[in-house]
């Protein structure tokens, strides 16, 4: 069976293979993310526990075990109330739920504590992922961490942050498909929004025609606030107020991504709000896109994220410099403020250990130019898969030359 496009037994080995990475004498716990009392504001799972589990709903928690040969994934959720199903419908069968979703047993909330203190008497170690790995700040992580500490004083509480980004970072086939639908959702609703890029529309309304675009090609979330940019705003890396009206002969910088089924894409592009190009912005963005092609080019397993960045330093400084807008390379920090590439998944900054890049990675590479004085900003981005040879660029559908860009308006 597949659960958000992702068949059950992957999820069973995703937690298979966290319990073989822990000691011995073991257990971990994944809280799902707190609803609304209202239910009236949109809810999104927790991305640990979503990734875990597939398992959608709020007021749940998993517990993994491991004791010598014994291991154990027990979920525990909300049993059914009929009156409020009368209100947000029915919570499903647990029974159906240790079928589908290929736990070893699923428990209600009533019976959580005293099942977790039987197994901790048997347990050295308690693993949590804490949210901004500082656990001196309130969460309900630390609040259940605390309870358990002081119940349970020989037991070590631990962070499972270390594990948990090892396996997120390499991204299965099935995972791969589901960014590129995000992609492809991505790139219909940027279609719908450059109909309406015009002078004196405003940012909000282009921003309705691209959510529309995601919403009507069944992306129920962002992947992140969308970032529409025009005219000076577009010199602001995470301008998000959208609420100013686009002038002529400048330039709107989208920052946009779609999630399906959980997952994230991530697209920036540039275009010109009269449907041409002036001198001036045509040649900052030609540098910005052959910087991205060069950068490309050198994307493949060894090399980091920090290398690829000092490289799009040298080629946007070269550029600059190029441009009579710096006298001297090292200078390229007016310009540009922010590193080429992040990984991308179930989070558009997604969690990743550290380390040389290899084959099931999936990253970002954005660099960009942001020149304040002449109000152009322009930043040129797409999702790259590194292959085991180098590399796939997931959005090569999203046309980013400036001949098929002037072409559509």
């Amino acid at each position: 069976m597949k659960i958000l496009g992702i068949p059950s037994n992957e999820y069973k080995k995703r937690r298979d293979n966290l319990l073989r990475k822990l000691p011995d004498r073991s257990i971990v716990i994944f809280l799902s993310n707190i609803n609304s009392q209202s239910n009236l504001t949109p809810y999104r799972q927790d991305s640990n526990f979503i990734y875990m589990t597939g398992f959608k709903l709020d007021k749940s928690s998993l517990l993994l075990i491991k004791n010598g040969k014994f291991t154990k994934s027990i979920l525990a959720t909300e049993e059914n109330d009929p009156k409020l199903e009368l209100w947000i419908g029915k919570r499903p069968d647990f029974n159906d739920i240790k079928r589908d979703y290929l736990f070893d047993d699923v428990v209600p909330n009533t019976k959580f504590k005293e099942m977790l203190y039987f197994y901790l008497r048997h347990s050295d170690n308690l693993y949590f992922y804490f949210p901004n790995e500082d656990i001196k700040i309130l969460g309900q992580e630390c609040v259940l961490a605390k309870e358990l500490k002081d119940k349970f004083p020989y037991v070590s509480i631990n962070s499972v942050s270390k594990y948990i980004s090892s396996l997120r970072r390499t991204k299965s086939k099935n995972e791969i498909d589901l960014m590129k639908k995000a992609i492809s959702i991505t790139n219909k609703g940027i279609r719908n929004a450059i109909k309406h890029i015009k002078p004196g529309v405003y940012e909000y309304q282009v921003q309705a025609a691209l959510e529309y675009g995601f919403r009507h090609n069944n992306s129920k979330n962002n992947a992140f606030i969308s970032i529409i940019a025009s005219g000076i705003n577009s010199t602001t890396l995470h301008y998000s107020e959208n609420n100013s009206k686009i002038p002529e002969n400048s330039v709107i910088l989208f920052d946009v991504g779609s999630e399906y089924n959980y997952y994230a894409s991530d697209i920036s592009r540039t275009f010109p709000t009269s449907g041409k190009f002036n001198k001036k912005q045509k040649n900052i963005y030609k540098a910005v896109l052959e910087t991205q092609k060069a950068v490309i080019d050198k994307i493949k397993p060894g090399k980091t994220l920090k290398e690829l960045n000092e490289f799009t330093i040298k080629l946007l400084g070269k550029e600059m410099k190029t441009m009579k807008y710096i006298k001297d390379v090292k200078d390229i920090g007016k310009y540009y403020y922010h590193c080429v590439s992040h990984p991308i998944g179930i989070d558009v900054h997604d969690i990743f250990n550290n380390g040389p890049l290899k084959a099931g990675d999936v990253i970002s590479c954005e660099p960009g130019l942001y020149v304040k004085e002449d109000e152009i900003g322009v930043r040129i981005e797409d999702d790259i898969l590194i292959t085991k040879t180098g590399s796939e660029v997931l959005s090569s559908e999203i046309i980013k030359e400036i001949n098929d860009i002037e072409n559509l308006f």
